[in-house]
Formats: C-alpha cells, structure tokens, sequence
C-alpha cells in the first residue's frame, strides 16, 4: 500500500513538474519557409498574396519582404523566381502589369489588382507602391467594354 501511495505521489509531482520544461516566455517560435525577397534593408514584411485568372487560383500564400521599401512588385518578383511555382508575371514599361503567363492583357481581358480588396485607381508603377503587411490580389477579368452587348 505504501508503494502504491509513493508512486501515486511521484506521477502527480511529474505531472505538475513538465509543464515547466518548456520555454521561459511560453513562445512558440517557427522557421518561415514561404517564398522570400532579400533586397536592401531590414525591415520585414509579410504580405498575402492571391493570383486569378478566369478558371483558376494560380498562387495563394504569403511572400515575406526583407527590404527597406517593400512594393508590390517586390512580392510579385519573389514569387516569378519561384521555379516550382511556374508563374511568369511580366509588367510593361510603365510598371503595371501586362502578362501572367499566357494571359496578357487586351481589348476583352485586363489584369485587375487589388490591395486590401481596393481596386487601385488610375494607372500606378508597382515599383513604386509601397505595401505593409497587406493583401495583394491580381485577377484576370473581362473589361467591361467587351461585356456590353452590340
């Protein structure tokens, strides 16, 4: 019985015991291992991004920036340096976007992007659209010129 009583009481000491084998702050830290851009700086941020065209999601995560200026277009080249991702996104001269793989811009189809769900308005260079910890959506749709019917 004696036995029994010491071994009950050793379990309950274990049991209140390993809880404090952990770390000292309760944090649980993880390595990132999504698709990163390292340009100049420090500064990081992590931006969710969402790609569309007509039939299909094309890419949906998260891209984190180690760059002092972080851009849209930052995002979007660490992504197109992806091999394994197969994304091609080419932008034109005036730095807004032109092609997704084989989707390009035309009188029936534009790329639309959006930053937090925001339409962008007017015609902006992405290199030079700064973006903290935000959303960036790019959808390939019909324009609406093509939808009105003759």
């Amino acid at each position: 019985m004696k036995r029994l009583a010491w071994c009950l009481i050793l379990a309950f000491i274990t049991i209140l015991v390993l809880p404090a084998c952990g770390n000292d702050d309760g944090a649980h830290y993880y390595s990132y291992k999504g698709v990163t851009y390292k340009g100049q700086g420090t500064l990081e941020t992590m931006v969710n991004v969402a790609i569309q065209n007509q039939e299909e999601l094309l890419y949906v995560g998260t891209v984190k920036i180690i760059d002092d200026k972080p851009t849209i277009w930052k995002a979007l080249e660490a992504i197109n340096q992806q091999d394994d991702l197969a994304l091609k996104i080419e932008k034109n001269e005036q730095g807004q976007i032109q092609k997704v793989n084989k989707e390009e811009n035309n009188q029936e189809s534009s790329w639309l992007l959006l930053v937090n769900n925001v339409p962008l308005e007017g015609e902006q260079n992405l290199e030079d659209i700064e973006v903290f910890d935000e959303g960036v959506t790019l959808i390939y749709q019909a324009n609406e010129k093509s939808l009105q019917k003759p």
